[in-house]
């Protein structure tokens, strides 16, 4: 049974109605808690793919492609090292 290619890096990911709902909602300044943390997942989770691998093969675009995908799995790394930060090791201001 052969794999199933990882799609391009660059290709958008399936939103749902409720991804859209919470990202309006947040970035108007109004969401609920639940819109929050649905923010994050589609973050982490369905745009930068943290927990992908994000090697592609020569066939699929290569270096490039790999080069990409590792740009997208960077940022979810860095939010989710700041979920689990400890504030004191940061600078003075809120």
């Amino acid at each position: 049974m052969k794999n199933k290619p990882a799609p391009a890096p660059w290709a958008e990911p399936l939103f749902e109605k409720a991804d859209v709902i919470a990202i309006q909602r947040v970035a108007a300044g109004n969401g609920e808690a639940s819109h929050q943390q649905r923010v994050i997942d589609i973050l982490v989770n369905k745009i930068a793919e943290t927990y992908n691998l994000s090697f592609r093969p020569d066939d699929d675009g290569g270096e490039r492609a790999t080069a990409f995908a590792e740009g997208k799995r960077y940022v979810g790394s860095q939010l989710v090292k700041l979920m689990k930060a400890n504030p004191s090791n940061y600078g003075t201001k809120e």
